[in-house]
């Protein structure tokens, strides 16, 4: 079974984040619990009808972040619809598995580390359709900002059709006092909870067996 998750490269990466090398981690826990990592980018985006009215009011949405991330963390969604005629699952390529083995739901799911969500889901084309047209549709609130700055994501859109999933399932972060996350089958390393005194790859690393070959 298939495990998508979207990459598109940035022309300003900070040094710390290596995307690729995280992608290399990520593949390789999932591949040990029998998935199939695939990554998609923006030519598979592309081939979705509404790509480029998406693109357009995409664009013209402010955003706190750096140059096109919140643009392409709503186009990926694009890409996923594409890839989910018969259901697919997909998400982010910062959520190691440790023991989260392939299965079909039937209904669309949502496994989600708050504040953030989606970490990973599981949905079918016509839900994803339906949210690329949230997105389309979305008119900014005065009430969007972040840390300081008007700001308009794929996240803050999707908080407010919730409902729309069958089932909301927490996921674990890492190293944080109220959470068992070195139980956890999924742990989400969101670069928002990485201690800054620490290397990303290595951080990634600390819990042993993230992947079922690799448990040092």
């Amino acid at each position: 079974m298939n495990i998508y998750s979207f990459y598109q490269p940035l022309e300003d990466w900070w040094p710390s984040e290596r995307p690729l090398e995280i992608i290399d981690l990520w593949k390789k826990s999932w591949e040990s619990w029998g998935w199939n990592p695939v990554v998609l980018g923006l030519d598979d985006a592309r081939k979705h009808p509404l790509f480029n009215e998406l693109d357009k009011v995409a664009s013209q949405f402010p955003s706190a972040c750096r140059s096109n991330i919140d643009r392409f963390a709503m186009l990926r969604w694009c890409a996923f619809a594409m890839a989910a005629d018969n259901g697919a699952w997909f998400g982010d390529y910062d959520v190691l598995n440790y023991g989260f083995m392939p299965y079909n739901p039937g209904r669309p799911v949502t496994l989600c580390s708050r504040p953030t969500t989606f970490a990973i889901s599981f949905a079918y084309r016509k839900q994803l359709d339906k949210f690329v047209g949230y997105f389309i549709d979305y008119k900014v609130r005065p009430s969007d900002y972040y840390d300081g700055k008007p700001h308009v994501s794929d996240m803050n859109i999707l908080f407010d059709h919730m409902d729309d999933w069958s089932e909301e399932i927490p996921i674990e972060k890492p190293a944080t006092a109220e959470v068992r996350w070195d139980n956890a089958a999924l742990v989400h390393y969101a670069g928002a909870f990485r201690p800054l005194d620490q290397d990303r790859i290595q951080w990634m690393k600390q819990r042993p067996g993230y992947c079922r070959q690799n448990t040092t």
